[in-house]
């Protein structure tokens, strides 16, 4: 908007001068003159104009991010809060608590550390040592297999038996 005005007021200009310049014993070079020096002020103006322009759009765009960020704050923490709810509802804990036998209910944080140490030693990077990485895998999931083996901590025997046929393939 502000690029138009200055160019009305610029084209204003221009066609007053000329109007001015009807004189037919005025030089040409001198109406040229007067037409010139307001497309050249035009053109400042422009380049100032459109300057601004974009540290206006980068300003919007830095409000847009920030608004953005800010709706996803707000999101991941009603997720968090509808997660943690949920966890603390006695029917979560007693979902977990069934497929367990009693004195194994502890037995799901087990699982949740094997899967963490899993991942652990597949991102960390031990310098190019490839068999270390793998050794120390196979090593915590022939740890887990026997405690699994040993334990049953299942309720259903299938599901002590699939869990040892998985446990025995990872390895």
């Amino acid at each position: 908007a502000q690029v138009y005005k200055a160019e009305q007021m610029s084209f204003r200009t221009t066609d007053d001068q000329l109007k001015r310049s009807d004189n037919p014993d005025q030089q040409p070079s001198t109406v040229m003159r007067k037409s010139t020096r307001p497309s050249i002020l035009r053109m400042s103006t422009r380049s100032r104009l459109g300057g601004s322009q974009k540290a206006v759009d980068r300003q919007n765009e830095k409000m847009a991010r920030l608004k953005l960020e800010k709706k996803l704050e707000k999101q991941l923490e009603e997720d968090t809060e509808e997660a943690l709810s949920s966890m603390t509802r006695r029917g979560y804990i007693e979902s977990k608590l069934t497929m367990y036998e009693l004195q194994f209910a502890w037995y799901d944080v087990i699982e949740y550390v094997r899967k963490g140490v899993l991942a652990l030693l597949a991102a960390i990077n031990m310098h190019g040592n490839l068999h270390m990485q793998l050794s120390l895998g196979m090593l915590v999931v022939t740890i887990v297999l026997v405690y699994m083996i040993r334990l049953s901590p299942y309720k259903r025997d299938g599901d002590d038996i699939l869990s040892v046929v998985c446990q025995f393939v990872q390895l």
